[in-house]
C-alpha cells in the first residue's frame, strides 16, 4: 500500500491532480480523501479502481450531510470517516471490525433478521415489472453541490472492508453490526464481485461483475439484500421476487437503509 506522499504522485497524472486533499487519520490506518464533484464520482471511481494495482488503496466515494452549506472543504471532509459513525454511536476500532467479521455465521445473522415485516413483504401478491424493478437497482444517487464530495482512497486493497472505515445505516440494527457487513460485503464479492463503488452513509452503490446465473440464487441474494437493508424495496414498493429477477439483469446494486 501506498503512503500518502506516493499515492498523491501517482495521482499527478490523473484527473485528481492538483485538487484539494485531506489526510484522515483513523485507526486501521490514513486514508487520503480527494476532492470530487457529485456529478463525476462515478467516473472517477473507474478511474481510481483501476489504479488499483499501483495504490493499493480501495477507492470509494463518501459525501458528508452537512446542516448547512459548508465554508470550507479541507474542514467539512474532517467528517468523513468519523469514528462514532454515520448513527453517532462509539465503534470498535477498524482492527477489531474486520478480526470480528472472519468466521462469523452469516446464516445465523440472517435467521435472527426474519421478522413481520419481512413475512408482509413475501405475503403481498409478487405482482410487478421486472424491468423498473432492475432499472431502481441501476440508480444512482448524486449528492447536492452543498454536499462536500470525496474519492477516499482507504488504507486497504479490500473492497469489503470499507464499512469497517465508514459506517453504513444499516449498522443501526444491533444484528448487523460493522463485522456481520465486513463479512457480508465479502460474502458478495467472493461470489458475484461486487465491488462498493460509493457509501452515501444511507446508500451504497455497488459495480457487480458476475450477477446470479439463475432465480434460485437470486431469490437467495434478494433476501440477504433486502433482510439487511429492507427500505431497498419497501420505499419503491418492490416484491422481493421481483427484486430477484431484477438482480439477474443488473450490473449495479443500490441498496438504501434510513431512519
Amino acid at each position: 500500500m501506498t503512503d500518502a506522499d506516493e499515492l498523491l504522485t501517482i495521482l499527478a497524472v490523473t484527473r485528481f491532480a492538483g485538487r484539494p486533499h485531506a489526510l484522515l487519520e483513523r485507526s486501521g490506518g490514513v486514508a487520503v480523501a480527494v476532492q470530487i464533484d457529485p456529478s463525476e464520482a462515478r467516473d472517477a471511481w473507474t478511474e481510481a479502481r483501476a489504479l488499483l494495482g499501483a495504490t493499493g488503496r480501495w477507492p470509494v466515494a463518501i459525501t458528508t450531510w452537512p446542516q448547512q452549506a459548508p465554508a470550507d472543504w479541507q474542514a467539512s471532509v474532517q467528517q468523513l470517516l468519523d469514528p462514532k459513525g454515520f448513527v453517532g454511536k462509539d465503534r470498535p476500532s477498524v482492527e477489531t471490525i474486520l478480526r470480528g467479521a472472519v468466521g462469523l455465521d452469516l446464516k445465523a445473522v440472517f435467521a435472527g433478521l426474519e421478522d413481520e415485516t419481512w413475512a408482509e413483504m413475501l405475503a403481498e401478491e409478487a405482482d410487478g415489472d421486472v424491468a423498473a424493478a432492475a432499472h431502481e437497482m441501476q440508480y444512482w444517487f448524486e449528492p447536492s453541490e452543498d454536499q462536500p464530495t470525496a474519492m477516499m482512497f482507504l488504507p486497504t486493497p479490500a473492497p469489503w472492508a470499507s464499512v469497517a472505515f465508514e459506517s453504513w445505516y444499516a449498522e443501526d440494527d444491533p444484528q448487523t453490526g460493522a463485522a456481520q457487513l465486513v463479512a457480508l460485503l465479502k460474502r458478495w464479492h467472493d461470489a458475484y464481485g461486487a465491488e462498493l463503488v460509493a457509501h452515501w452513509g444511507t446508500m451504497l452503490q455497488f459495480h457487480v461483475e458476475r450477477p446470479p446465473r439463475d432465480i434460485e440464487q437470486a431469490r437467495a441474494l434478494a433476501r440477504e439484500q433486502l433482510l439487511v437493508a429492507p427500505c431497498t424495496a419497501l420505499l419503491p414498493g418492490t416484491h422481493p421476487e421481483m427484486h430477484a429477477a431484477a438482480l439477474m439483469r443488473s450490473n449495479s446494486w443500490f441498496l438504501h437503509e434510513r431512519p
